[in-house]
């Protein structure tokens, strides 16, 4: 081989080499953004349905009539 050839070859595989480090680096760093993300909108989500639960149970503990209230005595004994 010819030293241009020579050179050549080493140049294109470490070319290759560096493409396929970036590869892996971006891969690497994807499944970490992937792993964070989705634990950070899953947290949130379950927060934001909590929330609308409460909300909801408020709403229907007000809803229809009135049911007669239970005296303290009464109260203090399902506890």
């Amino acid at each position: 081989m010819l030293p241009n050839e020579v050179n050549y070859q080493v140049s294109l595989e470490q070319h290759q080499d560096r493409l396929r480090a970036m590869e892996r680096h971006q891969l690497i760093e994807l499944a970490g953004l992937q792993r964070g993300v989705n634990q950070e909108v899953h947290r949130r989500v379950v927060g934001w349905l909590g929330g609308l639960m409460v909300r909801w149970g408020l709403i229907l503990q007000n809803y229809g009539p009135n049911p007669q209230r239970s005296s303290g005595a009464a109260v203090a004994r399902m506890r």
